[in-house]
Parts: C-alpha cells; structure tokens; sequence
C-alpha cells in the first residue's frame, strides 16, 4: 500500500484504508499519521475526522474535539459521529452536552451496545446512576456475547457500589 501511495499520492482510499487497520489494531500513532495525511488531501472526510477526534481523544488531547466538531457540522445525523463528541465532551467537563449528544447518538443507532455503555459512562459521570443502570441493560441486551460484557459488568459494579 505505501509503494502505492508512493506512484499514486493523492489515493484518499488507500489511505483511509490504512489508518483503518492500523485503528483496529489499536496501533493509534500509525493511524493518526494516516488520517492526517488523508485530511490534508480530503479535509472534510469525515471518517476520517471522527477517527482522528476519537484517536486524540484517547490521548486526552485538546484538539480532539475540534475534529469531532467539524465531522459532526458534516454529518450532524450520524450516531458514530454523535457517540465521539458525547465522549470527548464528556471528558472535557461539558456532561449537559455530551448527554445530549449521546441521547442523540442510541436514539439513531439503538443496537449499538458500545454506544449505550459510552452514554451509560457519561451518565454516572453526571450522578445518574439509576439513567445509566438502564442504558446499560440496553449495551447488555445489544451486546450479548461481545466484549463489552466486562466492561457493562465493571460499571454496574461500580454503580452499585455508589460510584
């Protein structure tokens, strides 16, 4: 793919494609890379905004809500989009915000069980204990079988215990 993109540079696909992998792979530095590098041949792939937003977020990078932004004023109907800015504002202290934005994110994609658990997350951030107890029996119930189950677990666990 990189002696590809060595004849053919602007191949926006090839790309996306690799920052994807490397996305999935969790190799975030060589992803970023990629998403940069197609932003500044696309700056308004929102793929790869939204990646690159969740990407920086996950370094807790102020930036990251910038292109977060930007892809959401591209695709305001987006639950992906929506779920990634409910989370960065969510850490950035803005849980009026990030509630609304997660609301809006399940209301579009409501067998998305990650996003229940991100909404349940932002919800016990904002002492909405019992609110986020019912999202997350709805992560649980989208879920069932994948590897969120500990992740539901731990925070059910933590919300019981008063957290």
């Amino acid at each position: 793919a990189t002696r590809w993109l060595e004849a053919h540079p602007d191949d926006v696909l090839v790309m996306r494609a690799l920052g994807d992998v490397l996305l999935s792979r969790r190799e975030l530095a060589g992803a970023e890379r990629w998403y940069r590098r197609l932003l500044s041949k696309a700056p308004d792939d929102v793929s790869a905004l939204n990646n690159l937003a969740w990407i920086l977020g996950q370094r807790n990078d102020p930036g990251a809500l910038a292109f977060a932004r930007k892809a959401h004023e591209l695709a305001p109907r987006d639950g992906l989009i929506l779920d990634t800015l409910g989370t960065l504002s969510a850490a950035a202290g803005d849980l009026k915000a990030a509630m609304a934005y997660h609301e809006q994110a399940v209301s579009l994609l409501p067998d998305a069980g990650p996003l229940h658990l991100n909404y349940a997350r932002t919800l016990a951030k904002a002492g909405m204990g019992q609110k986020a107890l019912e999202q997350l029996d709805l992560a649980a119930r989208t879920s069932q079988g994948s590897r969120l189950a500990s992740q539901i677990t731990e925070l059910r666990s933590t919300l019981a215990n008063g957290g």
